[in-house]
């Protein structure tokens, strides 16, 4: 089945992190939208986060375990499961902060080879 010329995303992240030069966390935002009716803030993620190399398995795994707690879904039958938007939710966590490392990996092996 084609799809719509405008088809609108269902599930909206944003994620801001301020990191020192250890990777620790300084200062996140983590935000979601099209969970429920409103736009929802991950606090208790952002404060378990603090203080913390976001880039180990362990932070990662503990933020995923309070992320999936912390988010409030509200089913509508016109949208898809809850399920699913949960599933999508954790997963663009889990990309956003893959990508991170890769890319500050990448910054740092340069700035290692240009000294």
């Amino acid at each position: 089945m084609p799809r719509s010329q405008n088809v609108h995303a269902l599930v909206h992240a944003g994620f801001l992190y301020k990191l020192d030069e250890k990777s620790t966390v300084v200062d996140s935002r983590i935000v979601y939208s099209g969970l429920c009716l409103t736009i929802t803030r991950a606090y208790k993620t952002e404060e378990f986060l603090m203080g913390k190399d976001l880039f180990t398995n362990e932070t990662l795994q503990g933020a995923l375990d309070i992320l999936k707690e912390e988010l409030v879904f509200v089913n509508n039958l016109l949208d898809p499961s809850v399920t699913y938007k949960l599933q999508v939710s954790l997963g663009l966590f889990y990309k956003v902060s893959k990508f991170s490392l890769s890319y500050i990996s990448k910054q740092q092996f340069f700035m290692e080879t240009m000294s």
